[in-house]
């Protein structure tokens, strides 16, 4: 039975722009949007999901209030097939806003998410569909794999969540999920799951997938993992989010506050106790160290006063994580340069900026020899 809209609560702040007409949607697939336009690429996505295999699924475009070609062609496509529809942003609110308004629009039994830069194959959703009725999961994930603008494989198989995690999902695989886990977008859910207030994306700021993934792995009783063919085609391009946000300093500012959000869940959820030594690895990694590396590459003329500070704030999050076990288990060269990061953060900065600028002089020298 199609769930309604009314689960959650929904500002006014979007236009439904066309309906599906699709009756009982058994799976809904949010696509958030915001100037894909170029390059083929949301064309290139759309007409993956319109090539799907299931017949009940729906189809949910929420244009984050772009300013090329991108609404005008989701209406397009949704002129063509009776089941998508098309959502306007009264203005850009990022992409957790988008998402969280597609799922309160959602109708299906479950509910999946792509990005309007990537694609899916033909079986994709069916499969998953599959794999998560039959195994009465609360959540099913499969391979991805990594391609370029034009579609070419860069690499071909990719999966975080091991095995392990096929099944009921105590204790002991939350803490391999909190460690090894997917993107949001490699995941079938329960719409019973996520769709509910305190489930929601933060909105209004970049990064908001990582803590809201988490607190949906601690929902979980049991989940169900694919082998075999990649279903889903994550593009790697020079102007995509991954390569682009390290430029703005509003969004190394959402980067920190999407980390905290990490810990702060997991202590309002009574799960920080059980799984301390697990997030607390977690959150190093994507809040510190992965930042840190991220701006050596960096033109912004704060990194240094930023690395500083960021470092006190996670000494002050994490004071003990130098006694972490996932720490302890490392190879003697990462935490070597992990305590030399922690420690002393400028004199590490300097020494990465340093190698990257041998780095780039070698590969030069080499590209003229």
């Amino acid at each position: 039975m199609a769930l309604a809209s009314t689960d959650i609560n929904t500002p006014s702040d979007f236009s439904i722009l066309r309906q599906s007409r699709l009756t009982s949607p058994e799976v809904s697939v949010i696509v958030p949007i915001y100037n894909k336009a170029h390059d083929h690429l949301l064309s290139r996505c759309l007409e993956s999901l319109i090539d799907q295999s299931i017949a009940a699924l729906e189809i949910i475009c929420v244009d984050d209030h772009s300013d090329d070609e991108s609404l005008a062609m989701a209406l397009s496509y949704a002129e063509k097939v009776d089941n998508i529809t098309v959502v306007s942003m009264d203005r850009n609110r990022k992409q957790g806003t988008a998402r969280n308004r597609g799922i309160a629009l959602s109708r299906g039994r479950y509910i999946g998410f792509v990005d309007a830069d990537d694609s899916v194959s033909p079986l994709a959703f069916s499969t998953l569909h599959d794999s998560i009725t039959t195994s009465g999961a609360d959540a099913v994930v499969a391979p991805y794999q990594l391609v370029d603008l034009h579609d070419k494989i860069i690499e071909p198989q990719k999966r975080n969540t091991p095995l392990s995690c096929d099944g009921p999902i105590g204790i002991d695989e939350r803490k391999t999920l909190v460690l090894c886990h997917d993107p949001i977008w490699a995941h079938l859910f329960k719409a019973s799951l996520i769709k509910r207030q305190d489930m929601l994306f933060p909105e209004d700021m970049l990064y908001e997938d990582t803590p809201t993934l988490l607190r949906w792995l601690y929902g979980i009783h049991t989940m169900s993992v694919i082998e075999g063919e990649s279903f889903y085609n994550y593009r790697q391009y020079g102007s995509s989010t991954v390569s682009t946000t390290v430029k703005s300093s509003q969004a190394l500012h959402d980067r920190i506050a999407s980390s905290d959000m990490i810990l702060n869940d997991a202590r309002s959820l009574g799960m920080y106790n059980i799984y301390e030594d697990e997030l607390s690895c977690y959150f190093m990694d994507i809040c510190y160290f992965n930042t840190v590396a991220m701006l050596t590459g960096s033109e912004l003329p704060s990194s240094k006063a930023f690395i500083r500070s960021l470092a006190q704030h996670v000494i002050e999050q994490v004071p003990d994580y130098l006694s972490n076990p996932y720490y302890a288990r490392r190879p003697l060269l990462e935490r070597t340069v992990k305590r030399i990061t922690l420690l002393h953060p400028i004199a590490a900065y300097r020494a990465r900026r340093s190698l990257n600028k041998l780095f780039r002089t070698v590969r030069s020298f080499r590209n003229h020899a």
